[in-house]
């Protein structure tokens, strides 16, 4: 049996520091547009009003409960996780936690819009979607359309940088794959 010594890799604070100061700017705006949405009205029996209200909210509750998330999530906790069972991705909202190394087909790094991830392709993506509940099979297969497979570990939120973080990953996958 192939031995993986555990390794854990954690969030980067000033980056997730950076997304909360972000997200309560977004907020705040939210709330200033909201209270102030009638100046947005040309005529007295204007929809603008309601829309921009509508819309608001809908950013409020976006950009809120994504700060909120940042906010309340353990500074301790590992973003990352790999040991002798496999990968423990809690890179992102979409992530399905352990993905096991006997599953893994392919690892591949690549660049996607603005962002660095490590695509992990496996036998029976089905396994892993049946254990999500419905909002993330939704971003999962959204994923799927971008990314060739639903599963991907972002990169750029991590201490360590993209190319080391690939590299460990690959390592301990080549490990398990030949010396099992």
């Amino acid at each position: 049996m192939t031995h993986i010594d555990p390794i854990s890799i954690s969030s980067d604070i000033k980056k997730q520091n950076h997304l909360i100061i972000a997200g309560l700017v977004f907020v705040i705006a939210s709330i200033i547009i909201f209270i102030n949405a009638d100046l947005y009205a040309k005529t007295p029996d204007s929809y603008a009003p309601v829309v921009v209200r509508g819309l608001t909210t809908f950013s409020f509750l976006f950009f809120g409960g994504i700060t909120a998330l940042l906010l309340f999530k353990r500074k301790d906790d590992k973003a990352l996780y790999m040991n002798n069972e496999g990968i423990i991705d809690q890179t992102n909202a979409s992530s399905v936690g352990l993905i096991e190394w006997k599953d893994i087909l392919e690892i591949e790094a690549k660049n996607i819009y603005s962002g660095k991830f490590l695509l992990i392709t496996v036998k029976d993506p089905e396994k892993y979607l049946r254990k999500s509940p419905i909002w993330k099979k939704i971003i999962l297969k959204l994923n799927s359309l971008t990314a060739k497979t639903p599963f991907s570990i972002t990169l750029n939120s991590l201490q360590l940088d993209a190319e080391t973080t690939t590299e460990l990953v690959k390592e301990n996958y080549r490990k398990f794959k030949f010396n099992e």
